[in-house]
């Protein structure tokens, strides 16, 4: 298209008049849309949907071309606080969140800080080089992290879900390869007190309960010390030599014990 053509139709875009809806005295949405009755806006000319909040002050703005979410400068979608400052802003292609060069989706909290951003490519949470979710605690520490390739929870150098609490500890971590529970070599899901000892961990292969020789679920109290234990084999309980479910046998014994009026003191 020639630059005489460009110009002619974003100047016919420019006296185009907008649907404005108001209430009460007051604009609630304005609305830009074509002879189809789609909502479209040339995006270099600005949104092609508006909404405002009570005091005026604008709530969310939408880019569209041809009833498609679409811009390539900038984000095609902008929600603010009532306050004035963004809330979220999405980054949209012909209608799927896309973005090359950074996070399609960042969250603000009302203070300006990020509160999360994803990372999307074609409509599908994807990053190679780092967290595609990113999800930050309002004083700026991290939440949480999760590692997405092609939609998929995935990553093979480390856990792809990381948890924290607000201090900076790490409250709980899972491995995943192509979108399941999977680890050979340690358990694939840890989770953590607050002073860092491990709460409890699960051994997880390709998202199926499983180990061999050795319990596959494992309760710590928070001074270390063995709550209980489970075994697990292919996502079943499962031990030969002894009960599968260690914690469940003492439940069942000390029930016993109090039925008849016995302690451990009788039994030494």
């Amino acid at each position: 298209m020639s630059l005489l053509k460009q110009w002619k139709k974003a100047f016919v875009e420019l006296l185009k008049s907008p649907i404005i809806t108001v209430e009460n005295g007051l604009i609630l949405k304005i609305e830009y849309r074509n002879e189809y009755g789609e909502l479209h806006r040339i995006p270099g000319i600005g949104p092609a949907f508006i909404e405002y909040y009570e005091n005026g002050n604008v709530s969310y703005e939408e880019y569209y071309v041809n009833d498609e979410r679409h811009r390539l400068k900038g984000p095609a979608c902008i929600s603010y606080h009532e306050n004035g400052e963004i809330r979220c802003e999405g980054y949209w292609v012909k209608d799927e969140r896309h973005r090359l060069d950074g996070p399609a989706d960042i969250w603000y909290y009302e203070n300006g800080n990020i509160s999360c951003e994803s990372y999307w490519v074609n409509d599908e949470r994807h990053r190679l080089d780092g967290p595609a979710i990113i999800s930050y605690h309002e004083n700026g520490n991290m939440r949480y992290e999760e590692y997405w390739v092609d939609n998929k929870k995935h990553r093979l150098e480390g856990p792809a879900y990381i948890e924290y609490y607000e201090n900076g500890n790490v409250y709980c971590e899972e491995y995943c390869v192509n979108g399941k529970r999977h680890r050979l070599e340690g358990p694939a899901f840890i989770r953590y007190y607050e002073n860092g000892n491990i709460r409890y961990e699960e051994y997880w292969v390709d998202n199926k309960k499983h180990r061999l020789d050795s319990p596959a679920i494992i309760r710590y109290y928070e001074n270390g010390n063995i709550h209980y234990e489970q075994y697990w084999v292919n996502d079943e309980r499962h031990k030969l030599d002894s009960p599968a479910n260690i914690f469940g046998i003492m439940k069942m014994v000390t029930y016993v014990m109090k039925h008849i009026g016995l302690t451990v003191r009788d039994i030494d």
